[in-house]
């Protein structure tokens, strides 16, 4: 991603690469893995401890959260790293405030991609994520529809957070993707859905595992 930074693009390119590539696909692999492992032992590692198994999904769930967080804070610095021997495009605010934002915007991607890769396996649940991540930032991003389509959220907001469009390129002065209305909405609406996805497949997984 960083040598892609050299050829064109600095921070921007690199943020730009980040969340529209790198993040969703390395989410995607990481969120799938840890289900097939215990997927492809039949859980027997776990189903002799005492504890429930909705109650281990939850545990998958925060351990991919966390791994995105680690993440998503390695690139950060590593944006930092490329505005020093580049050209500083965005403040040290503005990454932090992203950073953050992108944490939040991927989290619901977690449990679907878990619930997918059970019931598909992993090459079904990248050809699928990465398909709709795509046709949410080419598609629906820039358009006054990108709230129905969560894929988009990321780099809607990511246009109002470091002035940067969909496509990599600045965000024109005067444009209607800096007003930052469109931030609380997609917070709100990434947040509701991880709540939603986290309950459904915690409930699915623990009525599939007493069957």
């Amino acid at each position: 991603m960083y040598t892609l930074c050299g050829l064109g693009g600095g921070q921007n390119a690199a943020f730009n690469w980040w969340y529209t590539t790198f993040l969703p696909g390395a989410l995607t692999l990481i969120s799938s893995l840890i289900v097939l492992k215990d997927e492809k032992s039949k859980y027997r590692g776990i189903l002799p401890l005492p504890i429930e198994m909705k109650d281990v999904w939850t545990g998958k769930m925060i351990y991919c959260i966390i791994c995105c967080f680690i993440a998503s804070i390695i690139s950060a610095i590593g944006v930092v790293f490329v505005g020093i021997i580049y050209k500083e495009t965005i403040s040290i605010g503005q990454n932090i405030i992203a950073t953050i934002l992108i944490i939040l915007l991927f989290m619901w991607q977690i449990p679907l991609c878990m619930f997918l890769a059970s019931k598909f396996g992993i090459f079904v649940t990248v050809l699928i994520n990465m398909f709709f991540t795509i046709v949410g930032v080419a598609v629906f991003s820039t358009t006054e529809m990108w709230y129905m389509f969560p894929y988009s959220i990321p780099s809607r907001l990511m246009a109002v957070v470091l002035h940067i469009l969909p496509n990599g390129l600045p965000v024109p002065e005067g444009s209607e993707f800096l007003n930052n209305a469109v931030i609380l909405p997609g917070v709100l609406i990434s947040i509701v859905l991880f709540v939603l996805f986290a309950l459904a497949t915690r409930v699915w997984f623990n009525n599939r595992e007493v069957k």
